[in-house]
């Protein structure tokens, strides 16, 4: 007998939750969320809750998302923009509809 198990990488998300404990979530797929108390657990529980959600793909016979997540960092100075709009004398409503217009 073979083995023809299939590895799927994805990218899982952690947030701390106020009240203790972490929510984790798989982006690509919609609505696979879990939690922990700890940081292990909430690990242990959202690759549970992947390999769930896999299997219910599978069984209802539609396909397996690929992951094409990027993550980019982004480091943003607070006040900037705002700064910006008020030195070249616009309001902030006239700025983001020049903005629209633009797309």
């Amino acid at each position: 007998m073979t083995n023809n198990k299939q590895i799927y990488d994805y990218t899982v998300l952690l947030e701390k939750e106020s009240d203790g404990g972490y929510h984790a979530f798989c982006p690509i797929l919609k609505g696979c969320h879990s939690q922990g108390d700890s940081f292990e657990e909430a690990i242990e529980n959202i690759t549970e809750a992947i390999e769930l959600y896999l299997e219910s793909l599978r069984a209802d016979n539609q396909p397996i998302p690929r992951e094409d997540l990027i993550v980019k960092p982004l480091s943003i100075l607070e006040g900037t923009l705002m700064g910006m709009i008020q030195d070249i004398g616009i309001d902030r409503k006239t700025f983001f509809e020049l903005i629209k217009k633009q797309k």
